[in-house]
Parts: structure tokens; sequence; C-alpha cells
């Protein structure tokens, strides 16, 4: 039989389908093994599914559920077909949500209890305000969370400190330039006070002092590192020959040269340092 040319097609409203079908002398129209809609020929034979050999069956709607089958062609004008299922909703973005209390009420209702919480809740704020809602209690806020550095027997006190000393300088970076030698020195010595075990509070540490340096001047900060490359244990020393070579890819090349003298020494002398992780590090930088 010949194939029926591939047209658009507007399915039968299901009543008025059945109603055809009951007083027709043919074979109700069936679905081919493709999923296709086919009706039968005059002789019973089903003709070709519509859509031509390669093409695709039209939509079908009635009072079950809709079974999608596509259309070769767009729908005719007042067609009916197969709605769509509705789009995903998609949620609003919002801005970071403002703590509830102003940071000088965090302040105020801090207590060794309520510590944590405390600076959680300025770590949130650090982001979320503006920076003149710092100017005024950010030296009280640095003084909090130095003082929580040193409270290892604290659970989790001196973690929450390190976040929320990593939020402050990533979201009021301008505050720290007052204050980088200050808070370096605790950094360094709370990395110091780190056990073998706290591998994490270690990292965190790390961290926290790539992120200092980096914020502040390029020279300002190789002076504040360069002491530590020349006089620390391997630990600490490890950490600082890796920022120094991070640091020194941020200056100019003829400002490099020019503190080779002040920076060649420590980095030499890791060369002979026992700890192998050590001499690495010295190799890379």
């Amino acid at each position: 039989p010949s194939k029926v040319p591939a047209a658009p097609l507007v399915p039968m409203p299901p009543a008025s389908l059945a109603k055809d079908q009951q007083h027709s002398q043919h074979p109700p129209p069936s679905f081919h093994q493709n999923g296709q809609l086919q009706f039968p020929g005059a002789n019973g034979a089903h003709a070709p599914p519509l859509g031509g050999a390669g093409g695709r069956g039209m939509a079908v709607s009635g009072s079950a559920p809709c079974v999608e089958l596509g259309w070769t062609a767009a729908p005719p004008s007042g067609g009916s077909s197969c709605s769509s299922a509705p789009a995903p909703a998609v949620a609003p973005t919002t801005a970071p949500q403002r703590t509830s209390l102003s940071i000088s009420e965090l302040l105020a209702n801090c207590g060794p209890s309520t510590r944590k919480s405390t600076l959680r809740a300025l770590a949130l704020a650090a982001r979320s305000e503006e920076p003149e809602a710092w100017e005024k209690p950010f030296g009280r806020v640095l003084i909090l969370v130095l003082d929580s550095l040193g409270q290892k027997d604290a659970q989790g006190v001196r973690e929450t400190a390190l976040l929320c000393l990593q939020e402050l300088v990533v979201g009021q970076p301008s505050f720290f330039n007052d204050f980088a030698e200050v808070v370096a020195s605790r950094l360094f010595e709370t990395y110091r006070s780190c056990t073998p075990a706290e591998t994490h509070t270690a990292a965190m540490v790390d961290r926290t002092i790539e992120r200092l340096l980096g914020v502040v001047d390029a020279t300002r900060a190789l002076e504040i590192l360069v002491p530590v490359v020349s006089s620390e244990a391997a630990s600490l020393l490890q950490m600082a020959m890796r920022i120094l070579a991070t640091l020194l890819q941020r200056m100019p090349p003829q400002e490099v040269l020019g503190q080779l003298d002040m920076v060649l020494p420590g980095v030499v002398a890791a060369f002979s340092n026992p700890d192998p992780d050590v001499r690495k590090a010295a190799v890379f930088c």
C-alpha cells in the first residue's frame, strides 16, 4: 500500500471518536509497534503509520491521562495536543541574611557559655553587614576572636574563632591594614600549639594566614613572613615556605630582585633542613 504523506492531524474528541467507531464497518485505529497511530484500510489491513516511515505519530488526548507521542509537524491551528508539564518553580535568589542582633548587641550578650554561638553570628555578620557597621566594634570583635584562639580546652571554640577570622578577612579586608602583624603573630602562635593529631586545626590556621597575607600589600606581607622563614622549626617553616612562594608570584620581578637579600638566606638554609617536606617546599619556592 502507498504511504500516507506526513501531515498534521487534528485528533477527534473522545466522544466523537467512540461514536464513529460504533457505526464504522472497519476496525478501530490502533497503535503501531513503534508507538505511532495507524488507521485500517478499506480491506481491513492497516495502512502505514502516520508521519512516514521515519516520522512520529500525533498526540492523542482524551479523558484518560495524556500520552505524548509527538507531532511530525506543528499541530494545526485549533488542534488538540498534549499539554506539556509545568516548568519547575525556581526559588528566588536572596541576599545574605542579616543577623537579628547588631554587632554591639552580640558582643554585649557574649559570655563563656555563648562564646561559640557569638563567634558564629559574627562570622555571618562579616559578610552580611556593611563596613560602616564594623567601624566602631571591630577592635572589640578582634580581641574576642584572638582571645578565643587560645582556648584549646573549650570544645570547638578555637575552630569557630578561626572560621570567624577567615570570614572577617574576606568580608571586611580593609580593617586588617592596621592589625596585620598582630593577627599574623597570633596565628603563628596558634599553629605552633597544634599537636600532630590536630591536623584539621593546623590546616585552618594555614588557610587563615594565607588569606590574611593576601589582603595586605605584598611587600608588607613579605616582611611579616620572612622572620618565620629564617628561624622557625620544621612544621611552621614548611607552611611559611609554601606561602612565600605564592607571595613572590604577586610581586613584580623588579621588586622581587630588590627583596632577594632578605629572602634568600632563609630559603637557602631550608635546603639543608632534615625534614624532607621542608626541603621540597624550598625547591618549589
